[in-house]
């Protein structure tokens, strides 16, 4: 699977010593989920438990990597998971389990959203596969951004999943700037949640800013 100029490979558990700090630089010090928590404030302070869970994903066989077809160098990663509705309860508990502070708060975001998405799902498409092939991150070296890495990341990852007679491809987006892009690939909003409206202990924990916008939204697309 190639594109001019760079080829799209699938990501393996041996590409893991890679991969973070190819995420520190150029994913996870500028997720606005983790600027609200402090992780990687001012470029540090990373979270092992947040890097496992991303790794968590590459045994799956649904995550992809662009090297540039000289230089061999890494210019973008998707991170894909296959999401099977019905698991919720276990995502919520694996989010109170996580000994990390700042990043249960995102595990917990998340597994709220799930529940929702997930009843969401159930009344658009009743009685359908929800299995979902679930983009969990794309990131691009900021060098190579207008080369549409992540464009073909995203249409090798629908392909992938219609190969895999996975009927669904989810993106959630917690930026703006993210959110855009998936419209622009074609994706349906199927969810979205007001940041100032997530209170779990009363209070807000993620706060609307510029690059955030004011809500968490879920995107889906049918490939078969």
């Amino acid at each position: 699977m190639s594109s001019p100029g760079f080829a799209i490979r699938t990501l393996t558990e041996g590409d893991g010593p890679q991969l973070v700090p190819f995420l520190r630089r150029f994913f996870l010090r500028d997720e606005p989920l983790n600027a609200a928590v402090g992780i990687m404030a001012d470029g540090q302070g990373s979270s092992p438990e947040q890097e496992g869970f991303c790794l968590e994903a590459l045994p799956e066989g649904l995550s992809l990597q662009a090297v540039d077809t000289e230089s061999g160098n890494l210019l973008g990663v998707s991170l894909s998971r296959l999401h099977q509705p019905g698991l919720e309860v276990e995502a919520v508990r694996s989010a109170e389990a996580c000994p990390d502070p700042a990043f249960r708060k995102i595990l917990r975001l998340i597994a709220f959203v799930d529940l929702q998405v997930s009843e969401k799902l159930r009344s658009l498409f009743p009685g359908a596969d929800l299995r979902q092939v679930e983009v969990q991150v794309v990131s691009v070296d900021t060098a190579t951004r207008g080369r549409g890495v992540a464009k073909t990341l995203i249409d090798h990852t629908r392909k992938l999943a219609k190969d895999r007679g996975i009927p669904l491809v989810r993106i959630d987006c917690s930026s703006v700037f993210s959110a855009r892009a998936v419209e622009r690939l074609g994706f349906q909003k199927v969810f979205s949640l007001k940041y100032d409206s997530y209170r779990p202990d009363g209070e807000v924990v993620f706060t609307p800013s510029e690059q955030a916008g004011d809500e968490y939204r879920t995107y889906i697309q049918r490939v078969i």
